[in-house]
C-alpha cells in the first residue's frame, strides 16, 4: 500500500510541536517565579493519619530555618526529609510541649541526626517529679522520659521565660506563657496541665504574624492571655489550640482576630460528631475566616 507524503508530514509535524510544548512547560515549571516574601510558613501533615503538629518557616533569601514541634514518631521521616530539602540545619526548633504528636519525632531525629544539624531548642522547662503530678490518667509520660534523658546537659536547649523575646533572623518571637509558678498557680484538677503548661507565642515579622498556641486550650487560661497580653494577641495566622478540638472559646478567637485558621488536624477530626473541631471550623466559614487543615497540606503561605 502507497503511503501518503502529506500524511507522514501531518504526523511529524505534530510529533514535534507535542515535543515541543512538553520541552515548554518543564522549561516553564523550572523557572517558575519564587516567592518575593522573606518568609515561607509551611503545615505538615502527621504521616500516623493522626492529628500531630508539625510546621516550618524558612528564610527564603538565606535559608534559616525554624521548625515548630514535628508530630508522632512515625513523622519523623517527613520531618527529616523536609529538613534535608531546606538544608539539614535547623538554626530554631521550638517543642510546645511533651505529648507524642508534638515530641515524638523531634526526639526520633535527635537520637539519630544523620546529617541534620541543630543548633538551639526551645521548650517549657518542667522538671520531671512536677511533670509526673501534674499528669492525668490520659498522658504519657514516656515521651517526655525519652526527651528529657536524650538532651540532659545539652547546652543547646534553651528554656525561655514568659515575656521572653527573642529574635531570630529578624523574626520577633514573644514568648506569652510557658511553664512557670504563674501558670502554676493558675491550674486545678480541672484542668489539663500536660497541654496547658505548652509554650504559647507569637510570631511577627515586617507585616504578618502568627499566634502560636500548641494545645494550650483551657478557658480560663485563654481569658488570663486576653488579660494579661491584649492587642499584643491579635495574629493574621494563628494556629488553633489543642488541634481545634476542645479548643479555646470562641471569644478567644473572636478577640484574636485572625485572618487564617490552622488546624492541625486530619479529616476525621475535622467532620466526626464526637469532636468539635467542625464546630470552630463553622465559626470560621461563618465569620469569613480561611481555614486550613491536613486535607491540603502541606500548606504553604507566604509570610511577611
Amino acid at each position: 500500500m502507497e503511503i501518503n507524503k502529506k500524511n507522514i508530514f501531518k504526523i511529524v509535524f505534530f510529533a514535534f510541536a507535542a515535543v515541543f510544548m512538553i520541552v515548554f512547560v518543564i522549561i516553564g515549571l523550572g523557572y517558575r517565579k519564587k516567592s518575593t516574601a522573606p518568609w515561607s510558613l509551611k503545615q505538615f501533615s502527621d504521616d500516623s493519619g493522626k492529628q500531630g503538629t508539625f510546621y516550618i518557616l524558612e528564610n527564603n533569601n538565606d535559608g534559616t530555618l525554624i521548625v515548630i514541634d514535628g508530630g508522632t514518631a512515625q513523622n519523623a521521616r517527613k520531618v527529616r526529609n523536609e529538613i534535608r530539602k531546606s538544608g539539614g540545619k535547623v538554626d530554631a526548633w521550638f517543642i510546645t510541649h511533651f505529648h507524642d504528636d508534638h515530641v515524638e519525632a523531634f526526639n526520633e531525629i535527635y537520637a539519630d541526626p544523620g546529617n541534620i544539624e541543630i543548633k538551639k531548642v526551645y521548650t517549657p522547662a518542667i522538671d520531671r517529679d512536677m511533670y509526673m503530678q501534674l499528669l492525668r490518667e490520659w498522658d504519657d509520660p514516656e515521651p517526655y522520659k525519652a526527651f528529657m534523658d536524650l538532651t540532659e546537659g545539652d547546652e543547646r536547649i534553651v528554656h525561655p521565660g514568659r515575656e521572653e523575646v527573642l529574635d531570630i533572623d529578624g523574626l520577633k518571637i514573644e514568648i506569652l506563657s510557658t511553664f512557670d509558678d504563674l501558670l502554676l498557680i493558675c491550674l486545678d484538677e480541672n484542668m489539663d496541665p500536660a497541654n496547658d503548661i505548652s509554650m504559647v507565642f507569637k510570631v511577627s515579622g515586617e507585616k504578618d504574624s502568627l499566634l502560636f498556641l500548641g494545645d494550650f486550650h483551657t478557658d480560663a487560661l485563654g481569658d488570663g492571655l486576653i488579660q494579661g497580653h491584649g492587642d499584643k494577641l491579635k495574629s493574621e495566622f494563628v494556629q488553633a489550640g489543642h488541634h481545634g478540638n476542645n479548643s479555646l472559646p470562641e471569644r478567644f478567637y473572636e478577640f484574636v482576630s485572625p485572618r487564617i485558621m490552622l488546624f492541625d488536624a486530619p479529616e476525621w477530626l475535622m467532620t466526626e460528631d464526637e469532636y468539635t473541631s467542625k464546630d470552630l471550623a463553622a465559626w470560621c466559614d461563618d465569620n469569613g475566616i480561611e481555614r486550613y487543615d491536613f486535607t491540603s497540606a502541606p500548606n504553604v503561605f507566604d509570610f511577611e
